[in-house]
């Protein structure tokens, strides 16, 4: 009867003994659910204003031109480039040769800038440019534009709700 009772209290404290050491080494999964919540930083949000360059032309002086502005855009601390389906201004940018005969003379360009609310939502219009540049104007078309598109921004910017 004796070795029933301490074979009964062995296999009690090998049962209860496992299960404890189970819950120590595999934590419940709800319990590390709600520690990772609480234990994760804070997610840091971008205050830059997302901007998408949209271009279409084939001479070397506008593609360049949308290089510049990429450029800009990719060291500015006011917009970021993207390309996700998001609130953001739309820069359609469109090149052609001044002189077709003449190719890398110079460009005529294009600039409208848009308002899209998301991909599936048609753009609004905001505003337009039309230049002409050269091979040395390229840079300096660039900042003008990107100047241009902050101004744009500024004007609307009731439109991201910060």
């Amino acid at each position: 009867m004796r070795a029933k009772l301490v074979f009964l209290s062995f296999l009690i404290l090998i049962l209860f003994g496992f299960q404890a050491f189970g819950e120590r080494i595999m934590p419940d999964p709800e319990t590390k659910k709600k520690e990772t919540l609480n234990s994760s930083a804070p997610k840091k949000i971008d205050l830059r204003y997302p901007i998408s360059i949209i271009y279409s032309g084939q001479d070397s002086i506008g593609m360049r031109l949308v290089l510049e502005m990429k450029e800009y855009l990719m060291k500015s601390k006011i917009f970021r480039l993207s390309t996700k389906d998001e609130k953001k201004i739309k820069i359609f940018l469109k090149t052609k040769d001044e002189f077709p005969a003449r190719p890398g003379l110079g460009s005529v360009y294009s600039v409208v800038w848009c308002y899209s609310p998301s991909e599936d939502v048609l753009s609004t219009y905001l505003d337009s440019y039309v230049g002409v540049i050269n091979f040395n104007q390229v840079k300096s078309t660039a900042e003008v534009i990107i100047s241009k598109t902050d101004e744009v921004v500024s004007q609307f910017s009731y439109l991201f709700e910060r």
